[in-house]
């Protein structure tokens, strides 16, 4: 316990100072961003209180996960338990295969936005379940009204990537605390301020530290579980994360990059425009199309080829029953009859499935 403590004593000033400086570097050159002209007012205000929303929200989080470490810690500890980690550069159907497993309740868990923005700690964790099962005793009126804003905040922005705070979602988000996941670089800042973060090179030992307490909090109300995460952002992160967890494995989503980055580049765009009334230039598509190539490539180079396993992109578009049956295989896991079946449905689903969102890499000038 007096470890635990200790330890809490000396990452909490370390998350405070990360949070803050962090802000600020990336604040400060979200300025230069804009064009300099009266249409720009509004979204250099919705910029701006987004962040400083987001700058007291951290403290907060970070404030609750030391003060429950230091006094629940030897109490809230989960047991051992093994991790799945989706990864592959974004637009490559981490999102799919994650959902599609995640579906799985019996043997995986995984945690929802509403955890990732809201619930960071178990007792935060505890008193919006509690709230969410009294909603549900009243006909769930609060989740229908969440559910209502959603679907008009989020309309066009679900033809790219569906998004609800009770969707499974990429658990990176969780380091928005410390303003420490390639996810704010759609809102925050400069293209480069993340390449430490995507390329893994010299993230401080505290930020790993906070993203190993959240997932622990998690499993402490999940135990017995494998707990399944997707990140494309931490497709370069693979040896950090094999020293994070005692039992950890690896699904590589791949795809041709030609196919990839226009995708990503049209979601770049758009958040742009909406953010700062401006697309990015071509040469921020270019260094963003440098990164796509490493995340791409970057976990066939990781040096345990055993714990990774390689998921074509053509394979879960055409036959994702089929990819998940070898990929649990791969995991040692049994294939529930139950699950098998919701398999088999979404294989017949996919054949007539198009995508609302339309690109072309013509469209980017590469």
């Amino acid at each position: 316990m007096m470890k635990e403590t200790m330890l809490a004593f000396y990452y909490y000033p370390q998350w405070l100072w990360i949070s803050s400086s962090r802000f600020v570097k990336l604040y400060v050159e979200s300025l230069s961003a804009f064009p300099v002209r009266l249409a720009s007012i509004p979204r250099l205000l919705l910029v701006t209180v987004l962040s400083f929303m987001a700058l007291l929200t951290s403290y907060v989080h970070l404030t609750l996960v030391f003060l429950e470490k230091i006094s629940l810690g030897i109490f809230l500890k989960p047991k051992a338990y093994k991790t799945v980690f989706i990864v592959g550069a974004p637009r490559s159907g981490t999102t799919r295969m994650h959902k599609l497993m995640a579906a799985d309740e019996n043997q995986f868990t995984a945690m929802k936005m509403w955890e990732l923005f809201f619930a960071p700690s178990v007792i935060q964790k505890i008193v919006f379940k509690s709230i969410g099962q009294v909603d549900a005793l009243f006909g769930a009126p609060f989740y229908k009204m969440i559910k209502g804003v959603e679907n008009k905040l989020y309309k066009n922005f679900n033809n790219i990537h569906s998004l609800s705070f009770f969707n499974v979602e990429e658990d990176a988000l969780i380091l928005n605390h410390l303003f420490s996941c390639y996810h704010l670089s759609f809102l925050l800042g400069k293209e480069q301020s993340y390449n430490y973060l995507n390329y893994d090179k010299r993230i401080p030992k505290a930020v790993w530290v906070y993203y190993k307490i959240c997932i622990d909090n998690h499993m402490t109300l999940n135990r017995g579980k494998i707990y399944l995460s997707k990140n494309p952002f931490f497709s370069g992160s693979l040896s950090s994360l094999s020293s994070l967890f005692e039992e950890v494995k690896f699904i590589h989503m791949q795809r041709d990059i030609k196919e990839m980055a226009p995708s990503f580049f049209s979601l770049k765009r758009f958040l742009s425009n909406v953010f700062y009334g401006v697309e990015p230039s071509k040469e921020k598509y270019l260094e963003i199309n440098e990164t796509l190539k490493f995340w791409n490539r970057a976990p066939q180079e990781h040096t345990d080829k055993s714990h990774i396993f390689a998921a074509p992109y053509t394979h879960l578009k055409s036959k994702p029953d089929i990819l998940v049956d070898t990929c649990y295989d791969f995991l040692n896991l049994k294939l529930e009859e139950d699950f098998k079946q919701q398999l088999q449905k979404e294989a017949a689903a996919s054949k007539d499935y198009q995508s609302k969102h339309s690109y072309s890499a013509e469209e980017f000038g590469l």
